[in-house]
């Protein structure tokens, strides 16, 4: 099993965390994506939409769990809700997809 980590964090203004779970050819298992990002109100006040969701390719029917959430403090980053979990009916265009964007960013890593 291997892990990749790619994270994306601008403060208050918000973050992405993507977590990529993989086999011992590297292919990705699941996928764990945390997000958060900032809302501003019309009273000038600001709120934060919290966002997980983990895609689970392990088995034959892939499945999306997720939960999401509206904070008023954006250092509060847990989300005191269940996940919901749904089937994943094109798991072979998710796949392909977070397979694409792993790839670059591993690309983009080895080229610095």
């Amino acid at each position: 099993m291997g892990f990749g980590i790619d994270s994306m964090s601008c403060g208050e203004y918000g973050y992405t965390y993507t977590h990529y779970l993989l086999d011992s050819k590297k292919a990705i298992q699941a996928v764990y994506l945390k997000k958060s990002e900032s809302l501003l109100q019309p009273d000038g006040n600001w709120k934060y939409a919290l966002t997980e969701r983990i895609f689970d390719f392990r088995n034959s029917q892939a499945t999306i769990m997720e939960r999401v959430d509206t904070l008023n403090d954006y250092n509060k980053d847990v989300i005191a809700k269940d996940f919901e979990v749904k089937k994943l009916n094109d798991r072979q265009s998710a796949l392909k997809k977070w397979a694409t964007d792993f790839k670059e960013l591993w690309e983009m890593e080895e080229s610095y």
